[in-house]
């Protein structure tokens, strides 16, 4: 599961929406504040290509605490991502995300996502 979060972060460092929507399951969800949830692997990556034209740039996770089953998992820990539009100053965005996994062959998938921001 920490290699789920490493590979996000990379992938976000990589701006690799392609990359980040081949860590969930084809079915998907992420769970966001204020916004319909978003529903499979393909809306996934299309909110990513959103995020990293409006300059979401980089993401640092901490406190990553895991729970295992024998084929479900969940992880939750606390994050700060950049978003830096063009022309504009950087800003940074704290937040505290679960997220619920399931081990398929070859690996873990996120099955659900869950982020809400952070009190600064």
């Amino acid at each position: 599961m920490q290699d789920a979060v490493d590979a996000m972060v990379a992938a976000v460092a990589a701006r690799d929406a392609y990359a980040i929507a081949g860590l969930y399951a084809e079915d998907a969800i992420v769970l966001s504040p204020n916004r319909e949830a978003t529903a499979g692997r393909t809306a996934i990556r299309d909110g990513w290509v959103r995020s990293f034209a409006a300059g979401y740039s980089a993401l640092r996770v901490g406190r990553v605490r895991t729970e295992r089953g024998t084929d479900r998992a969940a992880s939750v820990f606390v994050w700060e991502a950049t978003i830096a539009p063009q022309g504009s100053a950087a800003q940074t965005l704290r937040g505290r995300s679960i997220l619920y996994l399931k081990q398929v062959e070859g690996g873990w998938l996120i099955s659900a996502d869950m982020w809400q921001q952070a009190p600064a």
